[in-house]
């Protein structure tokens, strides 16, 4: 059983944007309510400019990933997702989150989070019910338990 299906990765630009504007509320309040300008400024100052920067890393790392041609492939033990093969053994659940568009991961053994290298959405919007009818047939062969629900990923 080899299937291809067309993917693209799921970004979490809203997350981000919202720690953003969190973000400059608080340099805002900061700002506004610290009558003194010491040591305790500077390290306000470093930390948000850390947590910046890894925004800007993230949103470029995203912009990279979109512009790559992604697919899933179905062989008969594995998956291979954006060039990476996953083991059947290494994935304890396969979740999927939505409806409409879903969001699909694969957790690993051991793991609270997925990380975005294993999400992705459908590339086509008819192939939701396709790819979910593979990917239980796959995972029912390997024993793997397909969820429905909300699941915790990195952004």
């Amino acid at each position: 059983m080899k299937k291809t299906i067309e993917v693209r990765p799921s970004t979490g630009f809203v997350p981000v944007f919202v720690f953003l504007f969190f973000l400059f509320i608080q340099i805002y309040l900061f700002i506004r309510t610290e009558p003194e300008w010491g040591s305790l400024l500077l390290l306000f100052i470093l930390s948000i400019l850390i947590a910046f920067s890894a925004v800007v890393a993230y949103l470029l790392n995203a912009i990279i990933m979109n512009k790559k041609p992604a697919q899933l492939h179905i062989h008969q033990s594995t998956l291979e997702l954006f060039g990476r093969r996953i083991d059947g053994e290494a994935v304890e659940a396969i979740y999927s989150n939505g409806y409409f568009r879903p969001i699909i991961g694969f957790k690993r053994h051991g793991k609270k989070m997925i990380p975005p290298m294993l999400c992705f959405r459908m590339k086509n919007s008819g192939e939701e019910d396709e790819c979910m009818e593979a990917l239980k047939h796959w995972a029912m062969k390997q024993g793997i338990t397909v969820k429905y629900k909300r699941f915790p990923r990195w952004f």
